[in-house]
């Protein structure tokens, strides 16, 4: 028999309407841990003696520090009772931190610590599935290397998450259900946006999904009144469950992306740098470039980071070495739908190109609007010559020089360039 301690419940009270900026949330009820008053809200099932059965002794005055403690072969069950109306029809959030402390007899694929949703149970048994809407369990492990280990189980459609985690310390476990005729978008608590389809859930142990898209197990004909914890028989092991909240989850904005700023600027090429204020089921950022401002090729890709909030990003596009240039960015909904962002220019004088000519004995340069300061350097690194050259007379005379290596470097009108080589013979 699983030896549970379902530790600091007993106070689920009603509360009012609580929201946030991203998700309208109405709470169906929470956990008072400021007068660590008991509540109608959890109740035990079977009316137990509290000292041999800790499901009871969750009525019992006084009691501010629940432990679930059995070592028997009995199923052993807690549950919430008389939900609101706001638990139907509507996607719920089952908020709650786990710790697993030991398991010391079997090993479980799913049924030794299971979490359901569903209808009202009236006797002291383990959960059922035809009156429960949802549910899953834990996997554990008697082995003493994974005894404070945990593995999400979809029980009804027989899945095994890939995620395991060590639970000897509070585990943050988020459960969103579905219950809803429509689709509801969340944000996760790694901050990225996600859909569950209607009659569907998904499940977070912190930061890391471990169950998504999962089925309901009884989608019609099941009402949710409770929310149930109960173990299974033949495990020995204990655990705590603190800070259990249930919330309805309003979809967010069905926007896929706003942008908030869009802006290109000279950096070692084109930067470009934009923010959104939100993303909601966002697949990509196409960067689309032209050189006439109406004829586009998407010279590049950046994954969404599909956050709720908003993102910031930026890309480099190196290939621009000057000459005026467009851009813009086309965001791709994870559909395919695509809304294009306004077009931004970029303009910068093309380098000055070297050319030179050995019989006239003159350096000639190209590409030039206006004036630059060009010096010459010998191989020693010492200055032989020094010009202004304009776009009237781009060329300097070279003839008094000796036979050798010579650089160039350029400067002036906006214009920096070292290195430029030329071998007079």
């Amino acid at each position: 028999m699983l030896q549970p301690v379902l530790k600091k419940i007993p106070a689920l009270v009603f509360t009012v309407l609580a929201s946030n900026a991203l998700n309208a949330q109405t709470t169906v009820f929470q956990q008072d841990f400021s007068n660590g008053l008991l509540s109608a809200a959890v109740n035990g099932i079977g009316g137990y003696d509290a000292t041999q059965d800790p499901e009871s002794a969750i009525s019992a005055s006084g009691i501010t520090d629940l432990k679930f403690e059995e070592s028997g072969t009995n199923v052993e069950t807690i549950q919430t009772n008389s939900l609101t109306d706001a638990a139907n029809g509507n996607c719920l959030l089952v908020k709650f931190d786990f710790t697993l402390n030991t398991v010391t007899h079997g090993t479980s694929s799913g049924n030794s610590i299971v979490f359901g949703l569903g209808n009202n149970p009236t006797t002291r048994s383990s959960i059922s599935s035809s009156k429960m809407y949802a549910y899953f369990g834990f996997g554990t492990s008697a082995v003493q290397s994974k005894n404070t280990q945990i593995t999400p189980v979809d029980i009804a459609n027989t899945v095994t998450s890939t995620t395991t985690v060590d639970a000897s310390s509070a585990v943050t476990i988020r459960w969103y259900v579905n219950n809803s005729s429509s689709s509801v978008s969340y944000q996760a608590p790694d901050g990225t946006a996600h859909t569950i389809a209607p009659d569907n859930w998904d499940l977070w142990l912190d930061n890391t999904q471990a169950l998504n898209g999962i089925a309901a197990n009884n989608a019609t004909g099941n009402v949710i009144t409770s929310f149930k914890i109960s173990t299974g028989s033949g495990y020995q092991s204990s655990f705590d469950v603190n800070n259990l909240s249930i919330s309805t989850v309003a979809s967010a904005s069905a926007t896929p992306i706003t942008l908030s700023s869009f802006a290109v600027s000279k950096n070692k090429g084109a930067l470009l740098q934009w923010t959104t204020a939100s993303e909601i089921n966002s697949s990509k950022f196409n960067i689309e470039k032209s050189t006439d401002g109406k004829s586009f090729t998407t010279i590049a890709t950046v994954m969404a980071q599909n956050k709720l909030s908003g993102a910031s990003y930026s890309y480099t596009d190196q290939t621009y070495t000057g000459g005026t240039a467009y851009y813009k960015l086309a965001m791709e909904d994870i559909d395919g739908t695509i809304k294009e962002s306004a077009v931004k220019s970029i303009t910068r004088e093309k380098p000055v190109s070297l050319k030179y000519t050995l019989i006239k004995d003159k350096v000639e340069f190209s590409n030039m609007t206006g004036n630059v300061e060009i010096r010459i350097i010998n191989i020693a690194g010492t200055q032989v010559a020094h010009q202004i050259v304009s776009a009237d007379m781009p060329s300097i005379n070279v003839s008094d020089l000796p036979a050798g290596i010579y650089f160039i470097q350029i400067s002036g009108n906006g214009i920096s360039q070292k290195g430029l080589k030329f071998v007079k013979k």
